[in-house]
């Protein structure tokens, strides 16, 4: 999945791959075998590859973390319109949740104090927002990369 990402954020770049490995001052080999879950981002291409692009900054983010869910690449229509429905539905979800969790939490101060069914909806509740926040960055990176605005230098 990371090596996917990899792959696209250097494809959105508009610059071939042996050209990034040399401006970056990396071999070819070590690249294509990060592009292709092989190994690693390169340590010192880690921050090079974040401000390539937004994508370019969630391969390096999931690969950091592991937490593709928050960080990963959703395969999906990339139309920006398609990912925009996606992001107010998940928006709708995550706010929907959310609202549960004023009277959930009152007086709850350690998991000790929760119930099973308090358990259950803090779960659905993190479940909900982790997808609003995917759904967020998947649109933000297809507009950095459509209309080429660099986010990540900003």
């Amino acid at each position: 999945m990371v090596g996917e990402m990899i792959r696209l954020a250097i494809a959105s770049s508009g610059k071939p791959t042996k050209e990034v490995a040399r401006d970056w001052n990396y071999s070819d080999d070590a690249l294509y075998a990060a592009m292709n879950d092989a190994r690693p981002i390169p340590r010192q291409a880690r921050s090079k590859l974040a401000k390539l692009n937004l994508l370019g900054c969630m391969a390096v983010a999931a690969e950091a973390t592991g937490i593709i869910k928050l960080f990963g690449y959703l395969k999906v229509d990339r139309h920006i319109q398609n990912i925009l429905q996606l992001v107010l539905k998940e928006g709708r979800e995550a706010d929907e949740a959310i609202k549960a969790l004023p009277q959930i939490l009152i007086n709850k101060n350690n998991p000790s104090d929760l119930t099973d069914d308090d358990r259950r909806v803090l779960l659905v509740a993190g479940k909900e927002i982790s997808d609003r926040i995917n759904s967020d960055f998947n649109l933000l990176a297809e507009i950095d990369a459509k209309y080429d605005l660099n986010l990540m230098s900003t």
